[in-house]
């Protein structure tokens, strides 16, 4: 199974390329260097890999190795320059290692890893245009087949996600909210970890309908985002557009066209107003836990969530948003999101109301810990929270979702968020009101699926 990471590629082109130098051999020229770039890979020394591996493959090109094997060690040596840095080389090497797969007739597979790769070089530079016109490349090769096999799903949904950001910070909302929505899908497929990429896509599904003047889904995608975000602790700016975007959807949603035509625009205005101010209120930035000095909370016991007997076979998910006193009592409990309404809300207040912390301290003195967030997820009687606690009656555990840095800009990262496997599908479930025997109620609501 292919892994897009440096490991997997330098292991399956070693691999590949041994294959190579059994059946033909490389001329020494060719094999010296290579050499060496293998010493500097297993050392560690990322670049002097990069410097061998691209003087392995000029020599393939002046000795006239094969192309197949040219493309190959253009792969590597773009693949490494990719990874420290050096971009434009990247792109230019590995736009060739991908025209070499097409020339050379390599498998969909491969050719849609080169692809992606080339894709991801070209994003990096800022290239808009090519990433996508690359990661359509890379989701072609991918079409050939019936269906995408298991080692090539991380491409197709590297390569959605992708084509959903780039359309998106253009502005074309609507064909963002499409990709997103193939995104969502490949994320899924591929069992990708609850994140705040998941969050990112739900926003750009709220900016399509939205934006299509469909307001009661673009209330659920924003609900939904929100949701996602609070938990992957994005900034406070993209937490507040999130829930005012959400309140102002479901304010229109609630009125119809004639009412909104019979009010005075400064009468919706201050609606708004009144919306935006909330949302500012609500999610007030709170530095303290940022401090030198700080030490967080530390959760000492918690109760297990009783699984509503009303609920059924369905799923759902409950965000809580609270404070811990000095004590290590939960206080100002309140809830940021919920999903289906009124179902799980009452098990997932009380189970947080029961929690025991080990109060936070700042300078060694006792302090109130606000902006606590915790995402409990509902399915099959069983729940768990996605914020860092099993609510199985069990030990509790590490469980926290990406933190990257939002405020930067910067690209979501991949964190070992394993223990949140499969549970986006739970998250889901609750989200869609789907039950076991009722996969999607309303076509129209399950999350533009």
């Amino acid at each position: 199974m292919r892994k897009i990471s440096f490991l997997g590629l330098v292991l399956a082109s070693f691999l590949l390329l041994s294959q190579t130098s059994l059946s033909q051999g490389l001329p020494p020229a060719v094999a010296e260097p290579y050499l060496r770039y293998q010493a500097a890979q297993e050392a560690g020394d990322l670049r002097g890999a990069q410097a061998a591996a691209g003087e392995a493959y000029n020599a393939a090109i002046a000795s006239g190795v094969d192309r197949a094997t040219q493309g190959l060690l253009a792969e590597i040596y773009g693949y490494l320059a990719s990874e420290n840095g050096d971009h434009g080389i990247a792109f230019d090497v590995l736009r060739t290692a991908a025209r070499i797969a097409s020339e050379t007739g390599a498998s969909a597979s491969d050719r849609a890893w080169r692809w992606s790769l080339v894709a991801s070089a070209a994003d990096a530079l800022g290239q808009d245009e090519s990433a996508l016109s690359h990661a359509d490349a890379a989701l072609s090769a991918l079409a050939e087949r019936p269906q995408i096999d298991e080692q090539d799903r991380p491409i197709a949904a590297d390569m959605h996600y992708l084509r959903a950001q780039i359309l998106r910070g253009r502005g074309n909302v609507a064909a963002a909210g499409g990709a997103a929505r193939n995104a969502i899908a490949a994320f899924r497929a591929d069992q990708r970890d609850l994140d705040g990429r998941y969050g990112l896509l739900f926003y750009s599904l709220g900016e399509a309908e939205y934006a299509a003047g469909n307001w009661a889904l673009a209330q659920d995608h924003y609900h939904m985002s929100l949701a996602l975000l609070t938990v992957a602790e994005a900034s406070d700016s993209t937490l507040w557009n999130a829930w005012s975007y959400a309140a102002i959807a479901g304010f229109l949603a609630a009125s119809s066209g004639d009412e909104l035509g019979e009010q005075p625009y400064a009468d919706i205005d201050a609606e708004l107003s009144a919306h935006y101010d909330a949302a500012a209120n609500r999610l007030e930035r709170r530095d303290l836990v940022e401090q030198p000095g700080y030490e967080d909370v530390r959760l000492e016991t918690a109760p297990r969530v009783s699984f509503p007997a009303s609920a059924g076979e369905q799923g759902g998910v409950v965000v809580v948003q609270f404070d811990v006193d000095r004590a290590g009592q939960p206080q100002n409990l309140n809830i940021v999101f919920e999903q289906p309404q009124g179902v799980f809300s009452d098990a997932a207040l009380t189970a947080v109301r029961g929690r025991e912390y080990a109060a936070a301290r700042f300078d060694g003195q006792v302090v109130v810990r606000p902006g606590l967030v915790e995402l409990i997820m509902f399915a099959d009687g069983e729940a768990m929270a996605a914020g860092g606690t099993a609510m199985n009656g069990d030990a509790a555990g590490s469980c926290l979702l990406q933190r990257p840095d939002w405020r930067d800009g910067a690209q979501l990262s991949r964190g070992d968020q394993s223990c949140l496997r499969g549970f986006g599908e739970t998250l889901q479930r609750g989200y869609r009101g789907e039950t076991a025997s009722n996969p999607c109620p309303n076509p129209a609501s399950c999350g533009g699926q």
